[in-house]
């Protein structure tokens, strides 16, 4: 029995494409849209058992048409007949959604509105949209030629489409539920459709983006639309493009070995060694690109018929076949009837074939113009004939290329036509060559071509090439782990990273401009979402739920959150099906995705709500199965909890994972953490004290203190007043702040105040207070007031069993000894420290006091004991591997090496400290070895050098707001400037004096004198000169410099041998020589000898001035 066409019931023939009487397109139905809907009014959108309506983000495209002028014609017919007439024209509507797949949504008074994407995706959504848009107009066509026939009147259409993220799902209501979509993206399609003129279809942005493969597009410029803050950029579709079309400018990287066989079975071929070839490969591989790249190179005497098997042909016969004889014919899409009639007899006549005018019949059937009923297998025995014979006579021509590309979606009738076709041409100059994804098996001989992805180095190329310029190393690594070595979702995410403005250049450099997490090209989004939503039910939830335990992640975990006895089968068929791939068996069982795209748009597709509760699952699932290994995976736990829904977990495991990272010296983790912790803690006043004590303890370790004293202040106004442990302890905190940046004063008042809110029996806090205010005191100059509370927190140390505290307090009153020049007292206290630190096992403690030892014994020029103190603190920190140890330690061995001479090792060591303190991305570390190596080789008579570094260092430290080293850096830039411009080295003298009186610094004042001096002398100002040295040897006779005041000595007796005979100084000239010489030699500054000796020199007799 014959189908009938359901706009105006005329009976149908099998082979029908369009009713012949009214014109409606002719389609099959689709599996989750039965039945059609009668009109306006017509029944809700049904869906076939077994398709998931869970709500989702999806993208999609949604299509909305509008009748018009069917006001006019209601005023003429009875309402029975208008409605009559209004069905048939929107079931004729309907037949290209259907036949494309869509879903229609609803309907508007004379619209209706439909979704590509929704609730099941396809690789193509966007473009079926738009071909079912150019469908209905052309049944418009056809529909109107009768209406205006039996009734004098004509309908109009207009149609928007707007591509975009939406949330579908089932929308609960009272009587009813209903699979709907919302979002932006609907009321766009909407607002499109109204400024359409009537025949017209126009999309937006991203349908023209994802769809401009397939068709041309006419801009229509930034158009204002309704409802809309921004104008919206439209395009009108012109027309759909020929499968010949050329392809797009995507570079062709690798791929040289499967070039080359294509070329050399195209040269078999030419000499009559027929080939077929199947390239296979995951979609986006770049299977296209590679045939394209193959058909580009050819010469004009090879013949090319070419045919794309598209997603919804795949129930339409003959649809591949037909794409074939359209290229052999010459017959081109938009063709009309007549014109295709034409050029397939002349096509014949060139070929020199007669066709019987069933056969012209049937081929015009086949390529979608008139109808011929035909049985079945004689009409693929016709086809598969008039194949046959076309490829024999054009063989005979020249040799000839045959290209049948996605041929996963081939139609089973052409499947079948060219199992009979191929092995024919095995013995012809014919080349076959078919593409298909890795799943695809040929039903006939052929040799298989299977493309991998790129490896790492051809992906760096492409994505180079694709960008045009150079790519900033970490974005670099961003996007090869993102695309996986796959063609297309490098070209993909290239463009899209330009587009939406996610990187720029930076001096014809590509940077990122912000995260590019969860940035998914849409094109990526339709390909991946189409491959997700083909999966069935029990592997889709699965793959759902492991994205959002990550890219790599343990089947345990998965268990804990989706408990299913097919787990194990649902994730063996995710890694046949190319979703995941194992990862490792031990310690633990674990899979990954195969790419981090696949992962992305699985995470993207689910709604924020559920994924922040699945977070927290996972967070759960991992502190339950890993309980005893907390602190190694609370960065994970931590990851989980914030993206979650529970405001106190995310609290106190990002705080955990601030402490973890702080204690790992990794800074700016740390700091990101407790200003996640603190966004989360608004309701819990102590969470928010914690939060903000942590980030003012890496504010201030980074040297930003004055964000650490606010920091601390916020703090302190959210700790609960009867916490009187935390109180004090963040009132000490913040005189460490205030002692540091030199507001002494302020420090004594806080950390008083620290020790006055404490409860009787908080004897540890309380020597913690005490440790500091005898620092305080210390900086004060009050060394025995320092001693005396440094002893007095020895005493409550002592009561509270604090071993620590009390070995801390040992240590500082080996400090406050060197201090006042008693440095056998400072090595006595110093040794009891280190014996306590030894007795709790605390090796950092141990490390830090052979550190302060082995700095006595180099102010006191006992180098070879500062060298083994130092040495033996190294040893330690590098056996624990404490990188900002390690980085302290090479420093001062470093300043022990500058100070004998010994450049070359102190080069070395204060390399060694950069690239230390530069791995954990410690600020003061980098600024502090830049300092050392830019003094290193001023000292070593490369003055260029040494500028670039020291210019380098004293911009970090004012970044860091720290002047410490600031006067030191200054005279160096003095002495670098000294034998090419006196004018800047004058300038940098007389800062670094200055500077050095600002922050009180006596030492650095005296050595900055000397420099002055030493400046002022090259320019002959010698009395001048002779003041500032003179003020320096004063200064630095009190301090323990001792090299230091040996060469401001040398500098005097140069000075003085200048003067007039009758001044008296003159005389003391040799004996500040004999002086300076006996300092070196003990010191064993062997450079600061060889410096002597040349001035010695120029001193003598005969040697001038």
């Amino acid at each position: 029995m014959h189908p009938k066409c359901s706009a105006c019931g005329v009976p149908l023939r099998r082979t029908h494409r369009f009713c012949p009487n009214c014109g409606a397109p002719v389609g099959p139905p689709v599996a989750h849209q039965q039945g059609s809907p009668a009109g306006p009014g017509g029944p809700a959108l049904q869906v076939s058992p077994g398709v998931d309506l869970q709500e989702e983000r999806r993208l999609v495209s949604v299509l909305f048409a509008d009748l018009s002028e069917s006001t006019a014609l209601g005023a003429q017919l009875d309402p029975e007949e208008l409605r009559r007439i209004l069905g048939a024209f929107f079931a004729a509507l309907v037949r290209p959604i259907q036949r494309y797949e869509g879903t229609v949504e609803k309907y508007m008074g004379d619209a209706v509105m439909a979704v590509f994407g929704a609730p099941v995706a396809h690789e193509d959504d966007a473009e079926r949209a738009v071909r079912a848009a150019a469908e209905m107009q052309s049944a418009l066509t056809l529909l109107n030629d009768w209406l205006e026939r039996e009734h004098g009147h004509r309908l109009a259409l207009r149609v928007g489409i707007s591509s975009g993220e939406v949330v579908s799902g089932l929308l609960a209501s009272e009587v009813q539920s209903a699979y709907t979509v919302v979002g932006d993206t609907v009321n766009t399609a909407q607002r499109l459709e109204s400024i359409a003129t009537p025949g017209e279809v126009v999309v937006g942005p991203t349908t023209y983006r994802l769809a401009g493969r397939a068709f041309e597009f006419e801009p229509l410029g930034a158009m204002t639309l309704k409802g809309k803050a921004q104008p919206v950029e439209a395009y009108r579709v012109v027309r759909p493009k020929d499968e010949s079309a050329a392809p797009g400018s995507t570079p062709l990287v690798g791929r040289s070995a499967e070039l080359a066989l294509l070329r050399r079975s195209l040269a078999g071929a030419v000499l009559g060694q027929g080939r077929a070839l199947s390239v296979t490969g995951e979609a986006g591989v770049g299977k296209s690109r590679l045939i394209a790249e193959f058909t580009l190179s050819l010469g004009s005497g090879v013949e090319r018929w070419t045919a794309r098997a598209r997603s919804y042909d795949r129930q339409t016969s003959y649809a591949l076949l037909a794409g074939l004889l359209r290229s052999a014919l010459r017959v081109r899409q938009a063709d009309e009837e007549p014109i295709a009639r034409a050029a397939i007899e002349a096509r014949m006549h060139e070929l020199g074939l007669n066709l019987d005018l069933a056969t012209v019949r049937l081929l015009l059937d086949v390529l979608g113009y008139a109808s011929a009923d035909f049985d079945p297998q004689a009409s693929r025995r016709v086809l598969v004939e008039v194949m046959r014979n076309a490829v024999r006579r054009q063989v005979a021509l020249g040799p000839l290329l045959i290209v049948a590309e996605d041929l996963h979606w081939m139609d089973a009738s052409s499947q079948a036509a060219l199992q009979d076709l191929v092995p024919d041409l095995a013995s012809l100059p014919c080349l076959f060559v078919a593409t298909g994804r890795s799943e695809w098996e040929p039903r006939w001989t052929s040799e298989r071509v299977e493309l991998v992805t790129l490896d790492e180095t051809e992906s760096r190329q492409m994505i180079v090439r694709c960008l045009g310029d150079a790519v900033e190393p970490s974005l670099l690594e961003t996007m090869l782990l993102k695309s996986g070595g796959n063609a297309f979702f490098i070209e993909q995410l290239a463009h899209s990273l330009q587009e939406s403005g996610a990187i720029a250049k930076n001096a014809g450099v590509w940077v990122g401009q912000r995260s590019l997490a969860l940035v998914v090209p849409d094109s990526v989004q339709e390909v991946l979402g189409a491959r997700i939503d083909s999966l069935p039910a029990g592997p889709g939830h699965v793959i759902r739920a492991a994205a959002v335990v990550g890219r790599t992640f343990w089947d345990r975990v998965l268990e804990s959150i989706i408990p299913s006895p097919t787990l194990t089968a649902d994730l063996d068929h995710l890694m046949e099906q190319g979703f995941l791939e194992p990862r490792g068996i031990y310690p633990e069982v674990t899979h990954a995705f195969h790419h981090a795209l696949i992962q992305e748009v699985a995470y993207l597709k689910q709604l924020h709500s559920h994924r922040r509760r699945l977070h927290v699952r996972v967070a759960d699932a991992i502190k339950d199965l890993f309980a005893e290994r907390a602190d190694e995976y609370i960065d994970i736990i931590a990851y989980h909890y914030a993206r979650g829904d529970d405001d106190a977990k995310a609290s106190a495991a990002l705080l955990l994972a601030g402490q973890r990272a702080q204690r790992l010296y990794a800074i700016d983790e740390a700091l990101a953490y407790y200003r996640d912790a603190l966004e989360r803690s608004a309701r819990d006043p102590a969470a928010i004290a914690r939060a903000c004590e942590g980030i003012a303890d890496v504010q201030g370790f980074n040297g930003n203190y004055a964000e650490a004293e606010a920091s601390y202040r916020q703090a302190l106004t959210a700790v609960d007043r009867a916490d009187d442990r935390g109180r004090s302890r963040l009132l000490r905190k913040l005189g460490v702040v205030h002692q540091i940046t030199g507001d002494t004063a302020e420090a004594l008042k806080t950390l008083t105040e620290a020790r006055n809110v404490l409860s009787p029996g908080a004897d540890r806090e309380e020597a913690l207070v005490l440790l500091e205010l005898g620092q305080v005191y210390w900086q004060r100059g009050s060394y025995e007031r320092s001693r005396e509370t440094l002893l007095e927190s020895v005493d409550r140390a002592e009561r509270a069993g604090a071993d620590d505290a009390r070995a801390d307090a040992y240590k500082h009153l080996g400090t406050v000894a060197s201090l006042t020049g008693d440095t056998g007292m400072a090595i006595d206290y110093y040794e009891r420290s280190l014996q306590l630190y030894e007795a709790r096992g605390d090796v950092s403690g141990q490390a830090n006091v052979l550190n302060n030892i082995g700095i006595v014994h180099r102010k006191e020029g006992r180098y070879p004991q500062a060298l083994e103190a130092h040495a033996k603190a190294l040893a330690i920190r590098e056996r624990i591997g404490d990188p900002l140890g390690i980085g302290t330690s090479r420093n001062n061995l470093a300043q022990i090496e500058l100070a004998r001479g010994a450049m070359m090792e102190a080069e070395a060591d204060f390399a060694a400290a950069l690239n230390r303190w530069s791995s954990i991305g410690y600020a003061a570390g980098v600024a502090l070895a830049h300092t050392g190596l830019g003094i290193t080789a001023v000292r070593r008579e490369d003055m260029e050098t040494g500028r670039r570094y020291l210019e380098r260092a004293i911009e970090e430290w004012g970044r860091l707001g720290s002047r410490t080293y600031q006067s030191e850096i200054e005279r160096y830039l003095a002495e670098a400037c000294l034998q090419t411009d006196l004018a800047t080295a004058l300038m940098w003298a007389k800062r670094a004096v200055e500077t050095a009186q600002a922050v009180h610094a006596i030492d650095q004042e005296g050595i900055a004198l000397q420099v002055l001096g030493t400046v002022q002398a090259s320019r002959g100002d010698t009395a001048d000169s002779l003041t500032a040295l003179e003020r320096s040897r004063e200064i630095l006779r009190r301090t323990s410099e001792r090299q230091e005041l040996g060469r401001t000595l040398a500098g005097l007796a140069r000075g003085y041998v200048t003067l007039d005979p009758g001044d008296p100084r003159r005389s003391d000239a040799q004996s500040l020589l004999a002086e300076a010489e006996a300092i070196f030699r003990e010191l064993g500054a062997e450079l600061d000898l060889r410096h002597l000796e040349a001035r010695v020199a120029a001193m003598a007799p005969g040697a001038g001035s």
